[in-house]
Parts: structure tokens; C-alpha cells; sequence
């Protein structure tokens, strides 16, 4: 099944990718730096807004239904990780709190930084992961070190 994003997600998740292969390459790449040293969901934000999205605002655990809830669609396993189009905010819910934010960026990858926090990637570095293939997927979401995690996305305008 071919996934359509729209051109906006497809721009924010080629910076995405761009950003952490060049950061491997060239630690002195300058996107690679800004999202590396920004909050998880500051990074996909910047992103998204490098691709032409609204910059939606400030973000926290307590403040972020306008960019991510609980209501948006689910991904439950590794097949619908793989729906998930490019340049859109993946959301990580612990006990209905965000707890992490990433971007996909297409065939079940993502990225994003301080990903140690949802048990898989490094505690901080912009980086892409393979989702689908890497988390314990448990039917509603998945689990890392013993505890349980919903994920949600929203695409972009």
C-alpha cells in the first residue's frame, strides 16, 4: 500500500533523515546540532516548521493536544507503524502522559533526540530508528524496561 503524505511531510521527513545522517558524517552540521540540543518535541517542531508547518508553540508533558493527544490515530504494532507518513508527530504516551516525541520519516522509521527515554536509540543525539522493526510491540503499543506505552500520530497540513 503506497503512503501519501502530504508535500510538507515529505519535506520535514527528508530534514529529519538529512539531519541525522549528516550528523553522523559531519558533527559539525548545524541542523544536526540544533535538533540534537533541543527537547524532543522542539526538535520535531523545528522540523516541521523548516518544511513550511505553522509553528504551533510551546510544548510540554501537561500542554501539547495541539500537537499530539491521545485522540489522534493509533499505531498498535509494526504494520501500522508503517502507515505513518512522512513528517508526522509521533506521540509516546505513558499512564495517558507524553512522554516522547518523534517524526516520521517513512517505512516505519523515525526521528528523534533523547530517544534512551522510551527504551530503544541514545539519551541524546538526533537520530533515526527503525520503529517498526525495534520496539516490543504488545498489541496496544509496546513495552520497554517494564513498562507500557501507547503511541499516537498526527500528520501534517
Amino acid at each position: 500500500m503506497l503512503i501519501k503524505s502530504s508535500s510538507k511531510g515529505r519535506i520535514a521527513g527528508q530534514i529529519a533523515r538529512d539531519a541525522a545522517t549528516a550528523g553522523k558524517e559531519d558533527m559539525k552540521n548545524e541542523v544536526f546540532a540544533e535538533l540534537s540540543a533541543a527537547m524532543c518535541w522542539d526538535a520535531v517542531i523545528r522540523c516541521q516548521f523548516r518544511a513550511g508547518v505553522k509553528d504551533p508553540g510551546f510544548v510540554t508533558t501537561a500542554k501539547h493536544d495541539h500537537v499530539i493527544s491521545l485522540d489522534d490515530k493509533p499505531v498498535n504494532n509494526k504494520q501500522a507503524m508503517w502507515q505513518v507518513p512522512q513528517g508526522a508527530s509521533i506521540g509516546f504516551f505513558r499512564e495517558r502522559t507524553l512522554v516522547h516525541l518523534m517524526i516520521a520519516t517513512g517505512a516505519g522509521l523515525a526521528a528523534g533526540n533523547k530517544n534512551a527515554c522510551i527504551g530503544i536509540g541514545a539519551p541524546v543525539g538526533w537520530e533515526v530508528l527503525n520503529l517498526a522493526q525495534d520496539l516490543n510491540w504488545n498489541g496496544d503499543g509496546f513495552t520497554a524496561n517494564g513498562k507500557s506505552y501507547l503511541i499516537r500520530y498526527r500528520e501534517v497540513d
